[in-house]
């Protein structure tokens, strides 16, 4: 789906930042929207300037140079609640399917355990501080398989994270763009 009201365009940014709930760069913010093709660059800093200016995102004070939905913005996204779903739906799958892995602290962990009936439990998971985020056992009858799945998961825990979602939301697709 790629947006081109303006309109559109400062409700799937305001739900980006209402769904993810945490202070994000102005840089962080532009990745997520650009990484999924929704936004081109330039309508997303035209549109991003606007909500500023208006007082539906604000800017906090510290080092690094962050923003968050105001209160205002709060109310402008309940106030479109039914009007745009789509792009709000639309946003939260964004939010879900990149932010975490653009943060640097999510660590990824995949262990094999032995069985009393001799198969093996693999043990996925993605942790974010101290919070699991995602995580997945599977019982599996060999070994040499479950190495493998293990390896698999280490290597592409983001698009392995992606394709759950996309199979849950019952949405296949998203895990192809």
């Amino acid at each position: 789906m790629k947006l081109s009201d303006k309109t559109e365009i400062k409700i799937y940014i305001l739900s980006l930042l209402e769904v993810i709930n945490e202070p994000l760069s102005y840089i962080r913010l532009n990745d997520i929207t650009d990484h999924d093709g929704v936004v081109t660059g330039f309508e997303f800093a035209d549109s991003f300037v606007e909500l500023l200016r208006d007082g539906l995102v604000e800017k906090l004070d510290g080092e690094e140079e962050t923003f968050k939905i105001s209160l205002t913005g709060h109310t402008a996204i309940k106030k479109y609640e039914s009007m745009y779903s789509g792009i709000m739906h639309k946003a939260a799958r964004s939010a879900n399917k990149l932010y975490y892995f653009y943060r640097t602290d999510v660590k990824s962990t995949a262990e094999i355990e032995y069985n009393a009936d001799k198969s093996v439990m693999l043990n996925c998971n993605l942790k974010k501080d101290d919070e699991t985020i995602f995580s997945l056992s599977l019982k599996l009858t060999d070994y040499a398989y479950a190495e493998k799945l293990k390896d698999n998961f280490n290597e592409n825990n983001d698009n392995i994270y992606k394709g759950v979602l996309a199979l849950l939301s019952g949405d296949v697709n998203y895990i192809f763009e």
